[in-house]
């Protein structure tokens, strides 16, 4: 599992600071991964891109690639956080993943925040005009996973307000932070 992954790259997750598993379901920055890991023992569970990477760059934190495809990399979500032990989930975007790691969560009682950085059902919407795949059904698909994740979940943590307007409009009652990981500090 991911947890028995970071164990064994990193003995001291069995106790001291909080322990985060960050669910990653469609690849992130090393930089994220790596600052995560300088200030929790962190565990990561990343999707398999196929032609791409999990982590943008090699890292020294554990990271345990998973299934490439959504649904089975949704069931191994669900299994590991199931089986595991977290101090707190942090799961990216609100897809089929998401909803994974915030029901287990949710059945384990631990704490669950969504990092939204991208808006999935409009990013899948503007392929109807740029001629690429386009489905109406997993736009509405897509649009009831960003529902449930916002009754389900416990947060989002986003990257601006465009994004903080994108998910108020599937949890208009949840916590939502913006935290503009990739601003600069004028400080």
């Amino acid at each position: 599992s991911c947890r028995k992954a970071a164990e064994a790259d990193c003995p001291e997750m069995t106790g001291g600071p909080l322990s985060i598993c960050f669910i990653v379901e469609s690849g992130t920055d090393a930089r994220l991964v790596e600052g995560l890991a300088r200030r929790a023992r962190l565990a990561v569970l990343a999707r398999a891109i196929p032609g791409g990477r999990a982590v943008s760059q090699p890292t020294d934190a554990a990271v345990v690639v998973g299934p490439s495809g959504r649904v089975a990399f949704a069931l191994r979500t669900f299994r590991d956080l199931w089986r595991g032990t977290c101090g707190a989930v942090l799961v990216q975007g609100y897809g089929l993943s998401a909803l994974a790691a915030n029901l287990a969560a949710r059945l384990k009682g631990t704490p669950c925040w969504m990092l939204v950085c991208s808006p999935s059902a409009e990013y899948y919407e503007t392929r109807r005009g740029a001629g690429y795949p386009f489905s109406r059904l997993t736009l509405q698909g897509l649009h009831l996973l960003g529902h449930l994740n916002g009754r389900l979940g416990q947060g989002y943590i986003v990257i601006s307000q465009h994004l903080h307007d994108v998910v108020r409009r599937y949890a208009p009652e949840v916590p939502v932070h913006i935290v503009p990981v990739y601003g600069v500090d004028l400080e």
